[in-house]
């Protein structure tokens, strides 16, 4: 209970916020976009993590507002960022849990975002978690084909604990998937594996 109170004035003193963990091209070093990392400025405890909150943000439904509020701070930025950098392309992304994306409003929500801002969706990913769950759950499916259909890109995050969720991918389209450091490490010691991932 106490908490749900704490995070309840959070949201209240605006003391969520988001940061930004550099994507980087290899082959360049260049940065070539960020993904977005919500973090809350607790008064007392500092900066706290997802893990020490979003569960119960889950349980109490504020995982859709933090959710809607992520996004439109996602655009706020890029415009930002591409304001300033006008001939660099650069991508953002941000994780939506599976309870985000069963909520029916979620699309209605991000339209209504959209209109108060010019922004150039292609340029935004969308990552999915837990993906092993989308095979099983329309409105999963629903929402992200209508997201997909305002410009979005769909990217799955932490991809590749297990090799069967492979065929889970035929079910819905994908832009981008985020390969597990420990999947490709393990991957090294097997033929098979290593085609996969090529």
């Amino acid at each position: 209970y106490k908490s749900y109170i704490e995070i309840k004035n959070a949201i209240e003193n605006k003391e969520f916020t988001l940061y930004y963990q550099p994507m980087v091209n290899l082959e360049n070093l260049e940065v070539f976009g960020a993904e977005s990392l919500l973090r809350w400025n607790h008064k007392v405890r500092g900066v706290l993590p997802p893990s020490k909150f979003l569960d119960i943000m889950e349980h109490t439904g504020d995982i859709n507002w933090v959710g809607f509020w992520a996004i439109e701070q996602l655009i706020k930025q890029i415009n930002q960022w591409k304001g300033q950098y006008p001939d660099r392309k650069f991508i953002l992304s941000m994780n939506f849990s599976p309870k985000q994306l069963m909520n029916p409003a979620l699309p209605e929500e991000i339209r209504r975002i959209l209109k108060r801002h010019k922004i150039d969706t292609k340029d935004i990913y969308l990552e999915i978690v837990d993906f092993a769950l989308f095979d099983i759950v329309d409105e999963v499916k629903s929402n992200l084909d209508k997201i997909r259909n305002m410009g979005f890109k769909i990217a799955i995050d932490n991809y590749g604990l297990e090799f069967s969720s492979l065929n889970r991918l035929n079910s819905i389209s994908i832009d981008m998937i985020k390969l597990n450091r420990k999947f490709i490490q393990k991957a090294q010691e097997n033929d098979m594996s290593l085609e996969i991932i090529k």
